[in-house]
């Protein structure tokens, strides 16, 4: 817990020195820029698997708005992952089933344009999270365990840091590539069954986990 609050203080601060340490040179003719996500990566430490790739048909939308010294942003996300039968997960079981979440994420930007068609940046937002999932965990292997049944809900909040790169296609046109990392203070009710037995349970936790693909974004500026 202590590591994890110096590193998110660390994280602050640098940020905080590179955005309003100078101007963003990003042209200001168009100021807003508004972005539709094609694909993003969620790891979930083989929850459901391996690390998964959203199979949703529309993940998202950002929006931008372009200062002089920085980019205000905000965001809309959703996940839907589905576990079939014979995908593998972790600790010699099998699951099935499906876990949705939605993210809602506010923050500012700070980049610079290389060589004009170019953009790399760094960005920290705000970020709320809120999943369910209904899992099934089949055993497999030379000894069986009854299938275990969990149902979940849980709420999040934190700080997600990330790293970009825009690439400008038209004047109007651009696509962007982001990796990000999560901090964040998870709020978590589930209900686990096995055999006849229905268990309720609470817990609250923090984790720091990081998404490789942060988000593959069209974007179009105006």
């Amino acid at each position: 817990m202590k590591r994890n609050a110096v590193l998110l203080a660390l994280t602050c601060i640098l940020f905080q020195n590179l955005v309003f340490g100078q101007q963003d040179k990003t042209k200001q003719v168009k100021k807003w820029t508004i972005g539709g996500i094609l694909v993003n990566e969620w790891n979930y430490y083989n929850y459901l698997g391996s690390s998964t790739v959203s199979r949703n048909y529309f993940n998202g939308i950002t929006i931008k708005r372009h200062f002089k010294s920085f980019t205000a942003r905000t965001g809309m996300e959703y996940i839907n992952l589905i576990a079939k039968q014979g995908e593998s997960s972790d600790l010699g079981y099998k699951a099935v089933g499906y876990l949705n979440e939605s993210m809602v994420r506010a923050g500012i930007e700070k980049g610079m344009v290389v060589k004009k068609k170019f953009r790399p940046y760094m960005a920290l937002d705000l970020a709320y999270v809120r999943s369910n999932s209904d899992i099934t965990y089949n055993s497999f292997g030379a000894i069986y365990i009854p299938p275990v049944r969990v149902m979940s809900v849980k709420n999040s909040y934190g700080l997600m840091p990330a790293l970009g790169l825009s690439y400008t296609i038209t004047n109007a046109l651009s696509v962007s590539f982001e990796t990000r990392a999560r901090f964040l203070f998870n709020q978590e009710r589930y209900k686990r069954y096995y055999l006849d037995e229905v268990t309720n349970n609470k817990r609250r936790y923090s984790d720091i986990n990081w998404n490789r693909i942060g988000g593959i974004t069209l974007n179009v500026r105006f």
